[in-house]
């Protein structure tokens, strides 16, 4: 048996456009940091505005109100929020290993 070939960019970014279409609200990609977007973000619902910016799994902003709200339209936004981001357990982002490619052939089933 061999391993599946690492997810692509691409594959993340199509799996949360589809997310996004079927109506979930808060859909982020973010194991290949730097490499998907605004997907490693997420943002408001109702106005769009940034809530919490990421690179990969790693907070670089956070935007919510001390209420957990929106700070540009005042939507309340689901969660268990502190009054303010505290800390991270993290000093990095996570950036998963990235398997070799495998020299063996694909099997078509």
């Amino acid at each position: 048996m061999t391993d599946p070939e690492n997810t692509s960019a691409e594959t993340l970014m199509r799996a949360a456009e589809i997310g996004k279409r079927a109506g979930l609200r808060y859909v982020y990609a973010g194991n290949l940091p730097g490499m998907v977007g605004d997907w490693e973000n997420t943002r408001c619902p109702n106005c769009q505005g940034l809530l919490i910016e990421r690179y990969g799994y790693l907070i670089t902003g956070y935007f919510l109100t001390p209420q957990g709200c929106c700070p540009s339209c005042g939507a309340s936004i689901p969660g268990r929020w502190d009054p303010a981001f505290r800390r991270q357990i993290t000093t990095g982002p996570f950036v998963p290993l990235m398997r070799p490619q495998s020299d063996l052939p694909v099997l078509n089933s």
